[in-house]
């Protein structure tokens, strides 16, 4: 939902982003990756889901075509202004806000949305936690490889 607002914003301003909306463009195609890497790797059936041949269904919109077009976007119109990889690391927040959120939320419904994240199963909260850092570093990774090669595309263009 946010990369197709973000789409749709865009697409009414027809103007290229500003500096401040890269930021925003920046977090959106990190959340985005991110879904994608923790949709391909733990939801899909771990790397044997990543080579599945995609079908035309929602799922496959939302987890891997959205993530490539937001992503290719960042490279055809790399950020105008550089973003530092320091000021990108606040994109985390969003990601472990949901993650103490889930964990609240699941602990007083009885429910969680991803089995990952569920400290009913084995290994508990210590496991959630175990995933849940080596996906933050995911993510950070990600941010950092994001944001460099934004900085060099843009010094090119």
């Amino acid at each position: 939902l946010m990369a197709a607002t973000l789409f749709i914003f865009l697409a009414v301003r027809r103007t290229r982003p500003s500096t401040g909306l890269d930021l925003v463009r920046g977090a959106i195609v990190a959340y985005m990756i991110l879904t994608s890497v923790v949709h391909a790797l733990l939801l899909s059936g771990g790397f044997e889901g990543i080579f599945r041949p995609p079908d035309l269904s929602l799922n496959t919109l939302q987890h891997r075509l959205m993530p490539l077009i937001v992503v290719l976007d960042w490279f055809v119109q790399p950020p105008r202004r550089r973003i530092s990889f320091a000021r990108a690391t606040v994109w985390a927040v969003y990601p472990m806000l949901y993650l103490g959120y889930t964990l609240l939320r699941g602990s007083e419904v009885d429910w969680y949305p991803y089995h990952f994240l569920d400290p009913r199963r084995e290994g508990g909260y210590p496991s959630v936690l175990v995933v849940s850092a080596a996906i933050m570093v995911g993510f950070l990774i990600a941010t950092w490889v994001l944001v460099t090669l934004g900085q060099r595309l843009r010094i090119r263009l």
